[in-house]
């Protein structure tokens, strides 16, 4: 079921944005303005069902799109994109760029995750922690099973879907020596995670998965989890990074327009960059955190912002550079 109008625009390159707030007047926060000004993306198409209509580079084959928050919104506004006949999307790559809480453990603010895996964190049994036996280590345990990472149960409703590695390191070894920017407050904070010297480094770009889950986590239990949590879906082969909503919202609806021949689901490209920690650096409560840090739009997002924008365009040029080639199959790093 292809149906593609022979006059619809081909189109090379979406970029998946999700998240944009206004602070103040002058002051917005946003994963799509980067690459509206700086593309630049400067035709319009109206998708009055979104937040944001739809803003394309026709000489380059570029368009973006802005979700808004959760998998509910995502995946809806990426199945609506698929089946607008307006646009020829059959040979496009999908470029999640996204900001999103990094586990302090494994990179620091402002650094860029490349994943391979995204796992749901929504699809679960769920008991009240004052509720659970005294040898259990979480009352969150995957659905169907006996209780916590039952070693019984690996089924998969839905729960982890593992992209096109060879892509995934082909845009890890393209993207290496991109410069990052750092700024004095992301880097002061780092410096209060006294157990976590990664968080104290500057911005890099690594290979690290998403748990995707609707609800915001923070806290050393809650990510000791999402890292346990990882490790399970994937049978020990990915690494828990990145915590955000939409990934597996937008995968699914990927995968589901793949069958119908609308997109292909092999040129998905996930990048998250981190605006801010899972975990309280010592001494401060997660409650107190997370209010604060969140009332401030989080220490890390300006260069959470730039630095995925920064990624993302370096992989875009690439493509649209070598189109010749990656228009009939994607990329593999040699």
């Amino acid at each position: 079921m292809k149906d593609i109008p022979p006059n619809a625009l081909p189109i090379r390159i979406v970029i998946v944005t999700m998240f944009e707030t206004s602070v103040t007047d002058d002051i917005q926060l946003s994963e799509l303005d980067r690459w509206r000004e700086r593309q630049p993306l400067n035709k319009t198409y109206r998708a009055p069902h979104l937040q944001q209509d739809y803003h394309v580079n026709e000489d380059k084959g570029v368009l973006s799109i802005l979700t808004g928050l959760g998998t509910a919104k995502a995946a809806s506004a990426i199945m609506a994109l698929g089946l607008d006949t307006r646009f020829d999307l059959t040979k496009a790559y999908w470029i999640i760029a996204g900001i999103a809480g990094f586990d302090p453990g494994i990179a620091s603010l402002g650094s860029v995750a490349i994943g391979r895996w995204i796992v749901s964190g929504d699809l679960a049994y769920a008991i009240d922690p004052r509720e659970i036996p005294n040898n259990w280590s979480t009352g969150y345990f995957p659905i169907f099973s006996k209780g916590p990472f039952d070693k019984g149960h690996n089924e998969n409703n839905g729960e982890v879907y593992k992209l096109n590695e060879n892509l995934a390191n082909w845009a890890i070894e393209i993207t290496k020596d991109i410069c990052l920017i750092q700024d004095s407050d992301s880097s002061e904070l780092g410096k209060a995670y006294d157990a976590y010297p990664q968080a104290k480094e500057p911005p890099s770009i690594i290979q690290g998965d998403c748990l995707s889950s609707m609800t915001f986590f923070h806290g050393k239990h809650f990510t000791d989890w999402a890292q346990q949590w990882v490790n399970y879906w994937t049978k020990g082969d990915g690494i828990f990074v990145a915590s955000a909503m939409e990934d597996v919202g937008i995968y699914q609806s990927l995968e589901q327009l793949d069958t119908l021949g609308r997109a292909d689901l092999s040129r998905l490209i996930l990048l998250r960059s981190a605006s801010n920690f899972t975990l309280p650096p010592k001494g401060i409560s997660p409650s107190d955190y997370l209010c604060d840090d969140a009332h401030n739009h989080f220490s890390g997002t300006t260069i959470a912002l730039e630095n995925v924008y920064r990624v993302g365009n370096q992989i875009s040029e690439s493509l649209i550079d070598n189109w010749g080639t990656y228009k009939k199959t994607p990329p593999v790093n040699q």
